[in-house]
């Protein structure tokens, strides 16, 4: 019973000051499969952050996946003339190669 109270506050306690955490497939170039579009590799995990993202390079192809340190949109997308970056807020959501965008 005890045990149940103890996993009852430490939920409280969540509500009350929120969560900020999120894990996220990281990868680049030099990581084989990283451009597949259904990656699922390495991951990390950050308690302060709140997104990760897929970035795809226009000329080469080439992909990376990380973290995201500064929080985005969920779905938000950048276009620029050098590469494309979205950004995804659920766990492990940087699977993708920003098709949506």
């Amino acid at each position: 019973m005890a045990s149940l109270q103890v996993v009852s506050l430490l939920l409280a306690a969540l509500a009350i000051t929120g969560s900020r955490a999120i894990t996220c497939y990281h990868c680049d170039a030099y990581d084989e499969g990283c451009d597949n579009p259904e990656f699922h590799g390495a991951v990390d995990v950050c308690d302060t952050c709140t997104t990760c993202f897929t970035r795809v390079y226009h000329s080469t192809g080439e992909v990376e996946r990380w973290v995201a340190h500064e929080p985005h949109e969920d779905g938000y997308c950048y276009i620029g003339s050098i590469y494309t970056s979205c950004y995804c807020a659920s766990d492990r959501c940087n699977n993708h190669l920003c098709e949506q965008c």
